[in-house]
Order: C-alpha cells, then structure tokens, then sequence
C-alpha cells in the first residue's frame, strides 16, 4: 500500500481495493499476500492463547 501511495499523486486517490489492485500487480505480491495472511495468522494465533492464559485478578 505504501508504494501505491509514492507512485500516485493527490488526484489518482484508490480505495483499499485498487491498493490490493497494486500491491498483486508488483512482481512478489503474491508472495507479499501470503507474508501478510500468516502474519495475521500469527497473530490471531498469538492472541487467543493470551487470551487463554491471561490471569485476571479480582479487584
């Protein structure tokens, strides 16, 4: 997303889809795709065992 935001100007504003649009269209992006999904699996992963294992203490 932040190369469609260096290589466009004020007036060529795209929404979230024409910057998915461009990031597929450079020539990792499939492999940039497949970082952010597991990173965000990562993530998600990351937060439910938290959220799991977080000990709340009685006030």
């Amino acid at each position: 997303m932040l190369l469609t935001v260096y290589h466009s100007g004020p007036s060529e504003t795209l929404s979230l889809g024409g910057a998915l649009e461009t990031l597929q269209s450079q020539p990792l992006g499939f492999y940039m795709f497949g970082a952010i999904a597991a990173g965000l699996l990562v993530y998600g992963s990351f937060m439910l065992l938290v959220a799991r294992y977080r000990c709340i203490k009685p006030t």
